[in-house]
């Protein structure tokens, strides 16, 4: 059997039918990791996705960084920086993802080591801050062994069907990062 190969890029428009079938797909297997409900994100025109894609991909500011086994994209993370002049030293990863039967092989490590990178390369970023649903211990680890520090919680940060979810709040000080 060949050996698969991971390649990690940010994702354009061209991508837009795949982000949002992995996206989708996130959605629905991890509701209380995110804060779109799955029905909203499936309504959601292919031409928006196509738009978000292409802001995203051409912003110097954001990005969103796909991750591909072979063919097949498997992962995705979003960046934000802030955009006000006073808070331009943070930024924040969002909507981070790998597929279940992707999970447990560093993928997830390789994926966020690319986001914190290219974050990294941004002139005057400092920090960059995460969220991670209590009770997702894997995530949280990985985000731990990463660097990233645990700073708050957020109580009753998402509901789904009236059970409330605490978000944990993280962040990481780039001039600390050894990768």
């Amino acid at each position: 059997m060949a050996a698969m190969t991971s390649n990690i890029r940010p994702l354009g428009e061209g991508d837009a039918y795949l982000y949002q079938e992995l996206r989708l797909r996130a959605l629905k297997e991890h509701p209380s990791a995110f804060a779109q409900p799955y029905e909203s994100q499936a309504s959601t025109a292919i031409s928006d996705v196509t738009l978000r894609l292409k802001e995203a991909d051409e912003s110097p500011h954001d990005f969103i960084l796909g991750m591909f086994l072979d063919e097949t994209l498997i992962g995705m993370v979003g960046f934000r920086r802030e955009r006000f002049e006073r808070v331009q030293h943070k930024g924040s990863i969002w909507g981070m993802y790998i597929a279940s039967e992707a999970q447990g092989r560093g993928l997830g490590r390789a994926l966020m080591q690319e986001a914190i990178r290219r974050a990294s390369l941004m002139p005057g970023l400092e920090q960059i801050s995460l969220g991670v649903i209590s009770g997702n211990e894997s995530a949280r680890s990985l985000y731990t062994s990463l660097g990233f520090q645990s700073y708050g919680l957020e109580r009753r940060a998402i509901v789904i069907n009236g059970k409330y979810h605490d978000d944990e709040l993280m962040q990481m000080f780039l001039d600390a990062y050894t990768g």
